[in-house]
């Protein structure tokens, strides 16, 4: 299969069947529990990779006209139907359907009866969704959008910490109530002022402007442009909870924007050889050198992208703790860029003139 999609969106497939095949497992719990009525299925858990496989084993299996899915016994062979779900003329969509996943699901049940049926249902669901093309590649095929996406639904609709309010990013003061409960930030919170205020107000600036330029090159509705604008989002939102001195939601929705931050920045230096597919279209549209306009955009979405990363680990180590899964696959970039942030404000501090400051001595005192 790896050859058939090619070597980088095969590993986009693989990633983002992972959470794909998790959130149908999760619809079918809650699909059994409303039919059954037993709320023990909530505490249902499972681990592994075998949902992706069975998803590629379905791919695999409609890619052929026929298909033999238990090994000892070689004769039975299942069929590849193909139906045609199109609109008359105007719209033919055909679909295929082989009975092999589904005896090779029946048949791992029997023989290891502790494996996870829903599970596997689920990776059996999600490889006729992929080969159906029952979902746009752009969102549900790309890692730095799906995974960002789930997290952004979640804490919007679930946990409710997704809040746009222009005016609260402009207010540079902490009420004094929430000092003394200590919903400020946990280490030194004197030393957030009014410089730093604007510092994160020209973060979120610098992301809305990286945002609208790309959208002068990249189609709405792309994976780079729709990645982009759930980065400045989350971005945003961080900010929003900060000043509002919501420590702790703001500690949740500064590690999401840390993981969303690093796909996004991951995958574009990954896709940077494909930017030269769009030097026809630049040069036909504007009349500017291609390559040259392509190097700007990628130098001022991966600058902004780069020191929105270094703020958010900032105040990720300073609004919740770095543990878990979270400190261990993303610890050593957190605490490095975290590290940086305050070298950089000891370096500012050092620089700061004051004049008058310290103890004077009076001329012609008595």
């Amino acid at each position: 299969l790896e050859p058939v999609y090619s070597s980088i969106p095969f590993l986009f497939y693989n990633i983002c069947l992972i959470p794909l095949t998790t959130v149908i497992m999760m619809a079918l719990i809650r699909l059994q529990i409303w039919w059954t009525g037993n709320d023990r299925f909530q505490n249902t858990k499972t681990v592994g990779f075998s949902a992706v496989l069975f998803a590629w084993i379905v791919v695999s299996s409609l890619e052929r006209r026929s298909t033999c899915p238990v090994p000892f016994i070689p004769n039975l062979c299942f069929k590849t139907y193909e139906f045609d779900a199109g609109i008359g003329k105007f719209y033919k969509w055909i679909i295929k359907f082989n009975f092999g996943p589904v005896v090779q699901l029946l048949i791992a049940q029997l023989i290891m009866p502790r494996v996870s049926f829903v599970g596997h249902l689920a990776g059996i669901i999600c490889g006729f969704i992929v080969h159906w093309n029952m979902l746009p590649r752009e969102i549900f095929y790309t890692p730095q959008v799906l995974i960002p996406l789930i997290m952004f639904a979640h804490l919007a609709l679930v946990r409710k910490l997704v809040y746009f309010r222009q005016s609260s990013l402009c207010d540079l003061s902490w009420r004094s109530d929430d000092l003394e409960r200590g919903n400020a930030l946990r280490s030194n919170a004197s030393h957030w002022n009014k410089s730093q205020m604007a510092f994160l107000v020209w973060i979120r600036t610098s992301l809305i402007v990286a945002t609208i330029i790309s959208m002068t090159v990249f189609h709405v509705t792309s994976s780079q442009m729709i990645s982009q604008v759930i980065v400045t989002l989350l971005t945003i939102s961080s900010i929003f909870l900060s000043l509002m001195g919501r420590v702790r939601d703001a500690g949740v929705l500064w590690r999401v924007t840390v993981v969303s931050l690093i796909l996004l920045i991951t995958v574009d230096f990954m896709n940077l050889p494909y930017w030269t597919v769009m030097e026809p279209y630049i040069s036909a549209v504007w009349s500017v050198q291609p390559l040259h306009y392509l190097l700007f955009l990628f130098f001022l979405r991966s600058s902004a992208n780069f020191v929105a990363l270094l703020i958010a680990c900032y105040f990720t180590i300073e609004t919740s703790d770095v543990d878990g899964i979270f400190g261990h696959v993303f610890g050593g970039i957190v605490v490095s860029s975290h590290s940086i942030i305050m070298e950089m404000q000891r370096i500012v501090l050092r620089l700061t003139f004051t004049p008058f400051q310290g103890q004077g001595i009076a001329l012609n005192a008595e």
